[in-house]
């Protein structure tokens, strides 16, 4: 029905009241049927229908007539509903335990639907989103001119690496804990062209719904519809590097649909022929997201998130109570269902296993395995380049060094080792092979260890059986013969040998167990000689000092000690 027809149905009601207590008879003066609006008899039925008016008793000579219901009467009085008759919206009477409630809901909608007419809000949060949006592609301008990009490169098809330096999302950051790229991602575009279209969408839908929905809640259909687009794309395609608003845009695209669809009765044919023009909008864009390059996912889980998004908001505005507070729930639970999914989703799809891989491997040698290369080519390697016998201190330093080599080792290996297994053959495969590599690496670093321990040892060793050879060389067999000055200073200089073997000793007995059998087998190679040595030095310092009571009993043990020396030094003899 036309606008002309809406007055006259007004203009009928405000006659049908001035001519009580007077019925108005049909053959009275009719008020304005015009043309074109169904005629006055249509109009009367209808409002006759609709419970605003009835018939009076039949009158002999005149016939029956009309007269205002009280529902009809009510109507007149109540600018709000007038507004709505004036608007297409012709309602049956309402109980009275529902007309409040329904009156303020339909009063809250009219609102919103006449103010994109009357006072169309200003598109602030429309703007701010495009801003950002703008200043986020700069930022990634300078990056790739610190990065030598040509602009040229950037502005048509930015690199991978400037992406994910701005907040593009892909599987693998989001296996290392960077969630905030599901969110980051929105702003992120690859190509001014990707930012002219999106941009140019945003403003469209934007500045419309803006006035409908008001500022803060487009803000929310925006990012909760863009980070289930984020969500939707990155479960669905982990390896692609993905970026841009166009989830958000479906997302207000589809909220668009579901407040058409909420406040038709209020729209009436306006309403179906914006979701017409709606539905085909959306069917083209169904078509572009089935383009290479495009991620339909992150379409349609925006457009899915900002539908239910929509309904909730829409609810929560309008609803009051519980429900109104169910509806909140829900508006906060779709972020977080959607990281939960996103959480879940390696579970799943084997996909994920490469992924899990990739980031474990390169987690390993970030922080791992460089750090313990890095250790063993400063400290270690030179070690064995220089052909120089090293110092007490020299090599505990190369010791502790290698200590913390394995240390570096161990985390790598245990952290493969909680990895597995995969399901992808092979994934598996390499992390088998790069355990069986890291282990090999651990091996090596301990025998290096025990060599450079046994550098040590072997220096020891020799300076204290060098002293015990100049004590048996400086004093003669006989005890009687001997000087007494010359049997103190080789005593003292045996304990000082002696007391020399002990660092050593400690240091081979704190080196150990290796892993390594023949490492493990050096180490304790050593350490038996130098406690034998040892052993050896003070029962050369008692004979010393017993001289003649000096007895066979005890000759026989220094013989053992002497020949027990002898074959460790020599194991083949």
């Amino acid at each position: 029905m036309n606008q002309a027809g809406l007055d006259s149905l007004l203009s009928i009601l405000r006659r049908c009241a001035e001519a009580a207590p007077n019925p108005w008879y049909p053959s009275q003066e009719p008020p304005d049927a015009t043309p074109g609006t169904g005629g006055l008899e249509a109009n009367l039925d209808r409002l006759r229908l609709s419970g605003l008016i009835q018939l009076t008793d039949w009158v002999q000579g005149r016939g029956q007539g009309y007269v205002l219901t009280p529902a009809g009467a009510q109507l007149l009085e109540n600018p709000r509903q007038v507004a709505l008759l004036r608007d297409g919206v012709v309602t049956a009477p309402m109980r009275q335990s529902e007309r409040h409630t329904e009156e303020e809901d339909d009063s809250e909608r009219a609102r919103a639907i006449r103010a994109i007419a009357r006072r169309p809000s200003t598109p602030v949060v429309t703007i701010g989103l495009i801003v950002v949006n703008v200043l986020w592609f700069l930022a990634g301008m300078v990056d790739a001119y610190l990065r030598q990009v040509p602009l040229n490169d950037y502005l048509s098809s930015p690199p991978k690496q400037i992406l994910l330096d701005i907040g593009a999302l892909s599987g693998e950051p989001i296996m290392q804990g960077q969630w905030w790229r599901l969110l980051s991602s929105c702003f992120v575009h690859i190509g001014w062209l990707h930012l002219a279209l999106n941009m140019w969408s945003l403003y469209v839908l934007g500045r419309i719904q803006e006035g409908l929905w008001g500022h803060f809640r487009l803000l929310v259909i925006y990012l909760i519809a863009g980070f289930g687009g984020s969500c939707a794309m990155v479960i669905t395609n982990p390896y692609v590097v993905g970026a841009g608003a166009s989830g958000a845009i479906f997302g207000l695209m589809s909220s668009l649909a579901v407040w058409l669809v909420l406040n038709r009765r209020f729209l009436g044919e306006a309403a179906t022929s914006l979701l017409r023009r709606l539905m085909f909008v959306f069917l083209l864009n169904v078509f572009i997201s089935a383009l290479p390059q495009i991620s339909a996912s992150a379409h349609f889980g925006g457009a899915a998130t900002g539908l239910v998004a929509a309904v909730l908001i829409h609810e929560q505005r309008f609803r009051r109570g519980v429900l109104r507070w169910l509806c909140t729930a829900g508006i906060l639970a779709l972020p977080v269902l959607w990281f939960g999914a996103v959480r879940e989703a390696p579970r799943f799809d084997e996909r994920w296993d490469v992924l899990d891989w990739q980031n474990r491997l390169n987690q390993v040698n970030h922080t791992e395995l460089k750090p313990a290369q890095d250790i063993h080519d400063t400290k270690i390697k030179p070690l064995f380049r220089n052909q120089k016998v090293y110092s007490l201190s020299e090599i505990r330093e190369a010791l502790a060094s290698s200590q913390e080599i394995r240390t570096h080792l161990d985390r790598a290996r245990e952290s493969l080792d909680k990895a597995g297994p995969y399901r992808v053959k092979e994934a598996e495969e390499e992390r088998q092979a790069e355990i069986h590599r890291l282990t090999k690496a651990r091996s090596q670093s301990e025998e290096e260890e025990s060599r450079l321990a046994g550098y040590l040892a072997a220096d020891a060793n020799r300076e204290a059986s060098s002293v015990q050879k100049k004590v048996n060389q400086r004093l003669p067999t006989d005890p009687k013969t001997r000087n007494a000055e010359d049997v103190n200073d080789s005593i003292v200089a045996l304990q000082e040998a002696k007391a020399r073997l002990l660092p050593v000793m400690e240091l081979l007995k704190n080196a150990g167990p290796y892993e390594d059998q023949k490492a493990e087998g050096i180490r304790r190679d050593w350490r038996d000689i130098l406690e034998a040595r040892e052993q050896l030095l003070g029962s050369l310092a008692r004979r010393l000092q017993k001289g003649i009571a000096w007895t066979q009993e005890e000759q026989k043990e220094f013989d053992r000690q002497q020949k027990r020396i002898n074959d460790l030094l020599n194991p083949s003899k």
